[in-house]
């Protein structure tokens, strides 16, 4: 078997343990969720910049994806209202809350776009939900 070969685009900087990852097929940008930075987007070339830094609240972001529309959402842990939902505008990075508490607050983790643009979260650190 032939190992894959890997290529570093992008590391240290913005980059202090990365969680998730969301690829922008268009562009070629990549999203990665950074818990105590907040998103960080890398461009093809490798350069880094924050796109929306993570809540002050010492909230953590981990899963990000990337919706039809062109904004990321992205799970966060430890906000000061509980776990939410963040969808997050790329190009401002403003942050509006989608989703909090309820079955949130088992911590959730991953975060996908299904075919209808549903969200589909993922997780349970603080217990099974």
């Amino acid at each position: 078997m032939r190992p894959h070969a890997q290529t570093v685009l992008s590391q240290g900087g913005l980059l202090a343990d990365p969680i998730g990852l969301a690829i922008d097929h268009t562009s070629g940008e990549m999203f990665v969720a950074v818990p105590a930075t907040g998103v960080v987007g890398i461009t093809p070339l490798g350069q880094q910049r924050l796109i929306s830094a993570a809540p002050p609240s010492g909230a953590e972001f981990s899963g990000i994806a990337l919706e039809p529309g062109g904004s990321l959402v992205v799970t966060a842990l430890g906000l000061d209202t509980g776990n939410a939902v963040i969808r997050i505008n790329p190009a401002t990075g403003e942050q509006t809350t989608v989703a909090s508490g309820g079955l949130l607050d088992m911590g959730p983790l991953g975060i996908a776009v299904d075919r209808d643009g549903s969200l589909v979260v993922g997780g349970g650190i603080f217990g099974n939900p």
